[in-house]
């Protein structure tokens, strides 16, 4: 292999890399415009959970782990 056929598969290569990191730029670009509410609503529910998170433990801590938990719903056997 020549110096000229080496420079020529480089070259290629480099004009492939190229249109890679392109291709995912727009690919990121869009996705960040398609989604640019989302990551505010997913700050506040983090937020929100963080909140629910603490105010459980609080709980737990006042009334102990072993508080009895009434069923929501009544269970009901399985078909017979």
């Amino acid at each position: 292999m020549n110096d000229w056929d080496r420079l020529t598969m480089v070259q290629e290569h480099c004009d492939d890399m190229l249109r890679y990191a392109l291709t995912e730029q727009m690919v990121r670009q869009a996705f960040r415009q398609e989604n640019g509410h989302r990551g505010f609503r997913c700050r506040l529910l983090c937020g929100l959970g963080r909140q629910l998170t603490a105010l459980g433990a609080r709980l737990q801590a006042s009334y102990g782990s072993t508080a009895e938990t009434p069923a929501l719903r009544p269970t009901h056997p399985g078909p017979a």
